[in-house]
């Protein structure tokens, strides 16, 4: 799948989620990022490992993500609660990953 065809399907699957999600290649250069990340440090064309505060980068799963072919996760506490960060190879594009976060943005209340 060539670049512009991955940012394309990005775009589409990830644009509207309520919570930054980027597009992110092996050089850890933001491809693209959803309508919602620039409001977060989060903008195309920059490294995400130097999107501020920088501590939020220990812990960065991406490395393992990308050698096991897996998704990976880490979880933590922020400001809003619980915070699920997750790096999601894609299949057929070794090169990128998805990287999004749940309860960064928001605190989300669960029906149990």
């Amino acid at each position: 799948m060539e670049k512009a065809e991955v940012i394309k399907a990005f775009h589409l699957m990830w644009d509207n989620y309520p919570e930054s999600a980027m597009l992110v290649d092996k050089a850890r250069n933001i491809v693209a990022a959803n309508k919602i990340a620039p409001s977060t440090g989060r903008i195309a064309g920059q490294k995400c490992v130097l999107v501020e505060p920088l501590e939020q980068h220990k812990g960065c799963r991406a490395e393992e993500a990308w050698a096991t072919g897996e998704a990976s996760y880490r979880k933590k506490v922020g400001k809003f609660g619980d915070v699920v960060s997750f790096w999601v190879p894609i299949d057929g594009c070794p090169d990128y990953l998805v990287h999004f976060s749940v309860g960064s943005i928001k605190k989300y209340e669960y029906n149990v």
